[in-house]
């Protein structure tokens, strides 16, 4: 037992002295599932000649993965499960005063953190979310800082509202 609580306290150190040394460790955990693939062309049609000699439309399922990790927010350290997105630069979150469905079904912020009144609206390939600018301390792992994100007031179904994540984590670089 003392032989586990030491590999504990050995992490630990080893966290701590890559924070200190501007390398921050994050827990990622990897999601997995399968989606039906799009409906079959119709039998004869150029599509279908077409579908039948592609490998891809010979599978069954779609296999979709996905990395998320966990943010805490405000000065209460509330947790939200986020997915790492390259695509995008924001950090977003629902917030409390969010009242559409696909933020009902997630976790909402509920910080008291500076807010600027102006809305911004962020267009995704496939949704949209609405929501104004905030700023309070945020951590990852356990790096923290004031930081400004999107506290969301309105997110769009598609494809928020089935989503297996609350917010997303924005890792592309300012334009």
């Amino acid at each position: 037992n003392n032989h586990n609580n030491n590999n504990n306290n050995n992490d630990n150190d080893n966290r701590i002295q890559r924070a200190n040394s501007g390398v921050v460790s994050i827990p990622l955990f990897l999601d997995r599932r399968q989606v039906p693939k799009a409906k079959t062309p119709e039998k004869g049609s150029y599509e279908a000649m077409l579908a039948e000699y592609s490998y891809y439309a010979r599978a069954q399922h779609l296999h979709i993965s996905d990395y998320y990790g966990h943010a805490r927010l405000g000065e209460a350290g509330e947790i939200f499960r986020v997915v790492f997105d390259t695509g995008s630069g924001n950090l977003i979150v629902p917030s409390s005063a969010c009242e559409s469905e696909a933020c009902s079904r997630h976790r909402r912020y509920r910080g008291q953190g500076l807010q600027d009144d102006d809305l911004v609206t962020i267009t995704f390939g496939t949704g949209e979310v609405t929501g104004s600018y905030q700023e309070d301390r945020v951590c990852l792992g356990i790096a923290c800082s004031t930081l400004g994100f999107v506290a969301a007031t309105n997110m769009s179904d598609d494809p928020f509202l089935d989503a297996r994540f609350d917010g997303i984590l924005g890792l592309s670089l300012p334009q």
